[in-house]
């Protein structure tokens, strides 16, 4: 057995459309993580189980914003990255949610999600707490991807959100990653006949994000991806960046390095999970 285990898993397919994948977490006693893993926004919220153990999350450039986090949470849109490191033994169940799936299961709650880890207490989501009292003490992780699928299937059915401004949203953040997040928000309205004004509102109701910065989020994650994480060379004009300057400015706000020192080795350790889940 490895000193780490990390595995993605599909639900049922008919949450798909809220989820994106769940994740399963493991180590050994051996294992002693010396360098910190590097978390990219990727504009998916996320709920981590915590069944065992705990693990640090440090938002990256903010020294004094360490978060050792050993409770479930319900974790918004992020919007900067961050450095997370296991404190010894750890069990982990995470599920990546699309960019509305949030709001399909919280509503409105979701403005208080953006940027932050939640207990599931603090938004009155007691049933995750239920839930997770079943799957602690299950050791086969396919009884904990049926317990999952099947609780999250019975909260989506009953919360479901489809007026018009959702299905539109849908099409909005489908027409993002397909230009990878390098296009503006009067491309947005002009594509789907509507006002700025109105792109913004969608947002914020829908992804308590503004669309500029969601944009930014998605195109930066393209970015890191295929400088980073494949090692491709990369034009930075295609991603919308006005000369090199403004890339390496973007660039190490995101990463605090810079696209040459990206390549060396003390940096790519960081993503040894980013390289196993392409978060």
């Amino acid at each position: 057995m490895h000193d780490l285990y990390y595995e993605r898993f599909q639900l049922d397919e008919r949450l798909s459309v809220v989820v994106k994948y769940a994740w399963y977490m493991d180590n050994t006693e051996c294992d002693q993580q010396q360098v910190p893993d590097l978390l990219i926004p990727d504009g998916c919220p996320e709920i981590i189980f915590v069944l065992r153990g705990a693990y640090e999350k440090n938002i990256s450039g903010h020294s004094n914003q360490l978060q050792v986090i050993d409770t479930s949470t319900i974790i918004g849109i992020q919007t900067r990255s961050a450095l997370v490191r296991r404190l010894g033994h750890v069990r982990l169940v995470g599920l990546k949610f699309k960019p509305l799936g949030f709001y399909q299961l919280l509503g409105d709650k979701i403005n208080s999600c953006l940027n932050k880890n939640i207990l599931f207490e603090k938004l009155d989501e007691l049933w995750l707490r239920e839930l997770e009292n079943k799957i602690v003490s299950e050791n086969k992780i396919e009884k904990i991807i049926e317990l999952i699928s099947n609780n999250f299937l019975e909260k989506i059915n009953r919360n479901k959100k489809y007026a018009l401004g959702f299905i539109l949203m849908q099409k909005i953040i489908d027409f993002i990653f397909e230009n990878n997040g390098n296009i503006s928000v009067e491309e947005i309205a002009k594509k789907h006949q509507k006002s700025i004004r109105q792109i913004q509102r969608y947002f914020k109701k829908y992804i308590a994000l503004s669309p500029k910065a969601f944009c930014q989020i998605i195109r930066f994650k393209s970015l890191y991806k295929k400088k980073v994480l494949s090692g491709e060379k990369i034009d930075f004009f295609d991603y919308g960046f006005f000369d090199q300057m403004h890339f390496i400015k973007s660039f190490k706000a995101n990463l605090g390095t810079t696209p040459g020192k990206s390549a060396e080795l003390s940096f790519q350790e960081k993503n040894e999970i980013a390289r196993r889940s392409m978060r």
